[in-house]
């Protein structure tokens, strides 16, 4: 039986445009967040907004996060975001290696590098993976492997349960039906025994593993059922708190 914690993320990318409209949409979400047991929820806006939360009193429930981090932790470098700006702002968990970053440039290495530096700083990296095609020769398969061991390549054994992997196909990004929960839960299946190989059985089980492409009040029920995920990584419906509460109460019963 599944043991491991279960987490929803609401990834606002370049969204809302004001700060008024960012807090609205916040307080909106934390109070259907606080009202759900079993679920830790992260909220992460642009980074421009998250000074607008640093001060409030969040708890086990509701973590605020970030989109991006800078893979060091100084330097001359203009426009980038180290992880000591985030932690004054409170932030706990960052999201990297997204497909629309990775789609930029940001590179396994990258991606690595920047893991290292958020677990060495105290936050849990969101680290995302996912094949661009899912051909049925199973091409996407050493893709995923080659991604995932690239990705983890500078985290250690005693660092793994701190990081989250939110398995998001390029493919299903935007689009008008997720991944069927079957084919979450093959696919999922096959990211621990990658894992196993990596590390061993126990960090490979232990792993918080979260759907993310598509995500909505639809086709919640049957990811979290059928395709036995830890919870899922949410983007159009995080801007909007009903249709958000709707997919914390299914994970929270799933």
């Amino acid at each position: 039986m599944n043991k491991r914690k279960k987490i929803v993320i609401g990834n606002w990318k370049n969204n809302p445009q004001t700060s008024e409209e960012a807090k609205k949409i916040f307080k909106g979400v934390v109070k259907k967040a606080l009202a759900i047991s079993g679920v830790e929820t992260v909220i992460a806006p642009p980074t421009l907004f998250t000074n607008l939360f640093s001060k409030e009193k969040f708890s086990a429930k509701v973590r605020l996060g970030a989109q991006n981090v800078f893979h060091k932790t100084e330097g001359a470098c203009t426009g980038e975001i180290t992880a000591g700006m985030l932690k004054h702002a409170k932030v706990s968990h960052v999201i990297i290696g997204h497909s629309e970053r990775r789609a930029l440039g940001e590179t396994d290495a990258v991606v690595a590098q920047k893991a290292a530096v958020l677990l060495r700083e105290g936050f849990k990296p969101i680290i995302c993976i996912g094949e661009p095609t899912h051909d049925p020769e199973g091409e996407y398969l050493r893709f995923l492997e080659n991604q995932i061991t690239s990705s983890l390549a500078l985290i250690q054994n005693n660092d793994m349960l701190d990081i989250i992997i939110a398995y998001e196909p390029i493919w299903t990004i935007g689009a008008t039906e997720a991944m069927t929960g079957n084919d979450i839960y093959q696919t999922t299946l096959y990211i621990r025994k990658i894992l196993h190989g990596i590390y061993n059985q126990t960090i490979a089980d232990a792993m918080t593993i979260v759907y993310g492409g598509s995500v909505n009040t639809s086709n919640i029920e049957d990811i979290m059922v059928k395709g036995n995920v830890d919870g899922v990584l949410v983007g159009r419906d995080s801007l909007i708190p009903d249709n958000f509460g709707d997919i914390l109460t299914t994970v929270s019963k799933s």
